[in-house]
């Protein structure tokens, strides 16, 4: 930045001691590639393959983990997922099938309610992914095709035998 008269020259170098770093000038120990194309570990990539369907899933599950002792209400989780009522008690619903969380009798309040062990380790596992590799977390939910959407695939698939 060059001074101005809109800019003195000590304000116009104040602000770029504080600029953001040009792309040049990122450390040479970070390895961009690494970064784009970072693999999580195989039973990690199984785990999200069979059990989350959506990143606001994984949101749901992680919030309910760290407010286990809490029961949540639909509506509060919904709101704080920024999806709709509706979207939400489906996601919650599949969950609780899984095993993970559990409803109350009217289904309007759930809670945390994993026990077993293997699955907690994962889901501990998963957490810290998601925290300190985000984009490989979100990319490994998307890569996967939605079992809805690969069930409503299959039924237009040819197969040996059938006529076009």
């Amino acid at each position: 930045m060059t001074p101005t008269s809109e800019f003195p020259r000590d304000v116009a170098l104040s602000l770029t001691e504080h600029a953001a770093p040009r792309i040049h000038e990122f450390p040479q120990t970070w390895n961009r590639k690494r970064l784009l194309n970072d693999r999580l570990p195989l039973e990690l990539r199984q785990f999200i393959a069979l059990h989350i369907e959506s990143l606001a899933q994984l949101e749901a599950l992680l919030l309910m983990r760290r407010e286990r002792g809490r029961a949540m209400k639909l509506g509060e989780l919904a709101r704080t997922l920024y999806i709709s009522d509706d979207m939400c008690r489906g996601m919650l619903i599949d969950l609780a099938r899984r095993g993970f969380i559990e409803g109350d009798t009217n289904g309007e309040s759930f809670r945390y309610a994993n026990t077993e062990e293997t699955i907690e380790g994962l889901i501990s596992q998963l957490e810290k992914f998601y925290q300190d590799r985000r984009v490989a977390v979100i990319t490994e939910i998307y890569s996967n095709p939605s079992k809805k959407v690969q069930t409503f695939a299959d039924a237009f698939r040819l197969r040996k035998g059938d006529s076009p």
